[in-house]
Formats: structure tokens, C-alpha cells, sequence
């Protein structure tokens, strides 16, 4: 079904995008039609670079036969730039590091499966790490009570000294 234009440049964002995204939920990954739509987009963005360029340059018989040559004579300068802003936006959304992701999602289950993988491996990384602190809590409680319990021989082993200290000084004294 084919869409007609729409005149006003708010409405073509918001089109471009429905486009797009139409597009991409209908395109089987052989095509490549991710990269196709990327590219019709950059020469976009070239071209109006380059209508922009024309329509600043202070040349006005270069602008208008220029003009008269492509029928493009009702866009002044603001408008091609505000163009360029919402093909520069497109670009930049389909281009992000996370759209890539979910278009790879989409249609590589391939992919699907390295991503199940690498979360199975940290699941198990997770779990590793949560038994090891269990069971360190564990041995911590362990060593405290076993801590506890050596308590009282510990205070027996320093009375002792105490006692043996003052023998040996006392003996000391003899010796000396």
C-alpha cells in the first residue's frame, strides 16, 4: 500500500519513524533491510546538507537557478535545517548500540541463543557467589562460637602465665 507524503515536516518524523518501524517488525534478516533504510537515510542527510549549503551560500542566482532545476523553491534554509535535525534524530536512533540489540533479537535466534548463554553463565556466577557467602557466613558463625569457647582456657592460659611469671621472678631473685 503506498503512503503519500505529508506535507507538513512534524508530520514526516512521525511518519518516517511509523515507516521504519513497520518496516523493520516486516523485514526478513537475509534482506538487509536494516542497512537499506540506513543508507536511503544518509543520503538524505547528504542531500539536505547539501541544500542547506546551497540556500546559506550569498550566490542568489546559483540558489534560484538552482532552484528552478530541482522544483524545491518553497523550503527556505529554517526548514531544510529542521530536516536535517529529524533525519539526523532517525539516524541516531536506529544507529544506538540498544536497537542493534533488539533488532538482532528480533531476527537472529542464533543470537537469542549466545544472549541465553551468557545470562546462564552469570546465573550460575550468581549462584556460586551466593553459596560462597552462605557458607562463609556459616564459618564465621562457626569461628565465633569456637572463639566463644576458648574464652574461658584462654583466661586459664593467662592466669597461668601470670602465676609462672611471678615464680620465675621470684626465682630470679634467688639466682641472682
Amino acid at each position: 500500500m503506498p503512503r503519500e507524503r505529508p506535507s507538513s515536516l512534524g508530520r514526516v518524523g512521525v511518519r518516517l519513524s511509523v515507516d521504519l518501524a513497520t518496516g523493520l517488525d516486516l523485514a526478513p534478516p537475509p534482506t538487509g533491510f536494516h542497512f537499506a533504510v540506513l543508507d536511503e537515510l544518509f543520503e538524505i542527510q547528504t542531500f539536505l546538507k547539501m541544500r542547506l549549503y546551497e540556500l546559506s551560500a550569498n550566490d542568489k542566482v546559483h540558489v534560484i537557478s538552482m532552484s528552478l532545476l530541482d522544483g524545491f523553491t518553497d523550503h527556505d534554509a529554517k526548514t531544510v535545517t529542521t530536516m536535517l535535525s529529524t533525519v539526523d534524530v532517525v539516524i541516531t536512533s536506529l544507529t544506538t548500540s540498544l536497537i542493534q540489540q533488539l533488532y538482532q533479537i528480533k531476527h537472529s535466534p542464533k543470537y537469542v541463543d549466545i544472549l541465553a548463554n551468557k545470562l546462564r553463565h552469570k546465573l550460575r556466577a550468581v549462584e556460586k557467589l551466593q553459596s560462597m557467602q552462605k557458607l562463609l557466613k556459616e564459618k564465621s558463625i562457626e569461628l565465633k562460637q569456637q572463639a566463644l569457647n576458648l574464652r574461658p582456657t584462654l583466661e586459664k592460659l593467662i592466669d597461668q602465665t601470670k602465676i609462672l611469671q611471678t615464680h620465675v621472678s621470684s626465682n630470679k631473685i634467688f639466682y641472682n
